[in-house]
């Protein structure tokens, strides 16, 4: 049994319970206490055998490495790292006796081949080599392993001595496979890995990445090419670095509709190309802003969902813009989605990013506006200190669909937003669809006059009474009018609020207003005082506590 289980500590208790149980007086004296006593005992023996398989199925399910498997057999088949022959001789003797199949069977999810400081990458090679050649054991080793993570950045001195193991876990139930190495390996190692498909044929998501310099571009794309090719279940791929001919591999993979690629200061090349229709989710990851503008523009596709992850160092105005102005030209209008444009800065950057950091402004946002059928945009790591409410009416004028909107709200320079409550009743003028809201507005701001003045935020007056015929179908309209009962919670980031009581009451007033099954302000806990008199707004919502988060 798992140590986790504390099987012996139970067990104590048991008979520590049963002996005082024994030794307690029968009220009558007669045998049915005795009796009653002996089936709880059987209940509980029944109980504990019932509970313990699915408690370590649990322990079991996931492995950080196979160092605890290893460890089921005795000590002098792992702890001396030389004695290969001794563990094969004792292994073909003593496999039939020994529990790593009784505990493999239960693994389900292996990141492999891990770090342990009793068994070295050499060793594990030399027990799992023995264990597959033992024809006691039947392969794979790891039966019901569904998903496979063999990194092997953490043993990069003792590369691909390790990835012939994956040959020995991998088998027919297993369909998330990702392999992170080091560079392309020797040819033993990469003849493991072009039979990969035979070893494991159904395969739906696949992930291979390499971390080094890449100075065998075109053995990579070949090898990623012929194996994606024999995988006729695969649905997700994820490549690092982009391979030549990316979109021509996937034109005969009809079965992909997931694209993850990433490009560096590393790759040679930036080109995709033509994505075929298949393709409905892209993910494209960029190191930084120069790999990003070379690689977007070669990207064409009638995509419903587009991630956008970018690691700049110093991101410039210009840059911003060009990313948001090239958008529109490489994608359908009419198909996208779901839009998410990500920024991630590294620790050793977040001083300079909180200082340099560019806000949004409407030109760059003007390039989004064409993309009318969105259902959601999430721009929540970018500064928007400079979008007013004027700025969101004519934004939100164009998403009549939106159902999740997320601006502002991880922004790191916590810049001060000039936009006040009356941006999030435009929103909801506009978008009565929406159910998720994440928005940085200034709460010291009194809340807007009812009365909507079209002419200054530059929406179309057949297009405000389009959102109030909306609304009407949605919900009662109050004063403001706007009634959206789908939203629940908003995040508000880094929003200031006032410090007097009649401001606070007033802001309250209004949210509860134009959202009247909102429960829950979400914002971030520094600063305290702004947080307090968020709990402050909140208990005269729901008279609850506000759920403050980071």
């Amino acid at each position: 049994m798992h140590r986790c289980l504390l099987i012996s500590e139970i067990l104590c208790n048991i008979l520590e319970f049963t002996q005082q149980y024994e030794e307690s007086p029968s009220d009558d004296g007669c045998k049915e206490g005795r009796k009653l006593r002996n089936q709880t005992l059987v209940y509980l023996a029944q109980t504990c055998h019932t509970f313990s398989s699915p408690a370590l199925d649990q322990l079991w399910i996931r492995l950080d490495s196979l160092g605890p498997l290893i460890k089921l057999l005795p000590e002098n088949i792992w702890k001396n790292p030389f004695l290969t022959l001794v563990r094969v001789f004792w292994i073909r003797e003593h496999a039939s006796e020994s529990r790593f199949h009784q505990y493999a069977a239960r693994v389900r999810s292996l990141h492999g081949p891990g770090h342990d400081r009793d068994i070295t990458p050499w060793v594990q090679r030399s027990v799992v080599t023995a264990l597959a050649q033992t024809c006691q054991i039947s392969l794979p080793l790891l039966p019901n392993l569904t998903e496979l993570v063999w990194d092997e950045l953490p043993v990069a001195f003792e590369l691909n001595m390790t990835i012939s193991l994956v040959k020995f876990l991998a088998g027919p139930r297993l369909t998330n496979l990702s392999l992170l190495l080091q560079y392309m390996p020797t040819t033993s190692a990469r003849h493991v890995l072009y039979n990969l498909p035979y070893h494991c044929q159904n395969v739906t998501s696949f992930t291979i990445i390499f971390r080094g310099n890449y100075p065998k571009l075109d053995a990579i794309a070949q090898y990623t090419t012929d194996v994606v090719g024999k995988w006729p279940r695969l649905q997700v791929l994820k490549s690092s670095p982009l391979f030549p001919y990316v979109a021509e591999v996937l034109a005969s993979k009809p079965s992909v509709h997931t694209l993850n690629l990433e490009v560096d200061q590393h790759s040679a090349v930036c080109k995709v190309g033509k994505l075929p229709d298949s393709i409905d989710t892209l993910i494209l990851v960029a190191h930084n802003i120069r790999s990003c503008l070379k690689c977007l523009p070669t990207i064409q596709g009638s995509l419903v969902r587009f991630h956008l992850h970018i690691y700049p160092w110093l991101l410039h105005p210009s840059d911003m813009g060009a990313i948001f102005q090239t958008l529109p030209a490489q994608f359908d209008i009419t198909q996208l989605r779901f839009l998410t444009i990500e920024l991630t800065f590294e620790d050793y950057h977040l001083g300079v990013a909180r200082k340099h950091l560019p806000s949004l402004r409407e030109p760059f946002l003007a390039s989004l506006n064409s993309f009318s059928a969105l259902h959601t945009l999430d721009l929540s790591s970018f500064c928007t200190s400079d979008l007013d409410d004027a700025v969101y009416a004519r934004m939100a004028a164009t998403w009549p669909e939106l159902r999740c909107l997320k601006m502002g709200t991880a922004d790191i320079s916590n810049g001060k937003p000039v936009a006040s409550v009356g941006a999030v009743i435009a929103v909801l003028r506009f978008c009565p669809r929406l159910q998720t809201l994440h928005i940085v507005f200034d709460g010291s701001i009194p809340p807007p006059c009812p009365t909507m003045n079209d002419e200054e935020s530059g929406v179309s007056v057949e297009r405000v009474e389009e959102g109030k015929e909306e609304q009407e179908m949605v919900g009662q309209v109050n004063r403001w009018g706007v009634s959206n009962a789908h939203i629940t919670q908003i995040h508000i980031g880094h929003s200031p609020t006032g410090w007097g009581m009649d401001t606070l009451e007033d802001l309250a007033t209004c949210l509860r207003s134009v959202m009247p099954q909102l429960g829950t302000i979400q914002s971030k806990k520094e600063p305290s005082a702004v947080a307090e008199r968020w709990q402050m707004v909140q208990r005269m919502l729901v008279g609850g506590d506000l759920e403050v988060g980071t």
